[in-house]
């Protein structure tokens, strides 16, 4: 949804994005390991996509000024593949 909305030249959702992601995991991390496993393992897969949607808006910031915005998408795409590649996702 955030790299999409970049490419379709939305610059605001990534950051909206961002904000509500971090409120969920923060309100989870209250949680903790107290709960089922499966809560953790939740936790853990929404740390790694607020990673990578907080690396998306960082670019965004900092590379917004120097790439065109229809350029965007594909350099958070590639970005995207690089980090699933180092976690082991195909």
């Amino acid at each position: 949804m955030c790299i999409n909305s970049v490419g379709n030249g939305d610059i605001d959702t990534p950051f909206e994005v961002s904000q509500f992601l971090r409120q969920v995991y923060d309100g989870f991390s209250f949680i903790g390991n107290t709960g089922p496993y499966e809560v953790s393992k939740k936790l853990y897969t929404l740390k790694q996509s607020l990673a990578k949607v907080e690396n998306a808006c960082y670019a965004l910031k900092v590379r917004g000024s120097e790439i065109p915005k229809h350029m965007l998408a594909d350099v958070f795409s590639v970005k995207t593949e690089m980090i699933d590649q180092e976690e082991g996702i195909s």
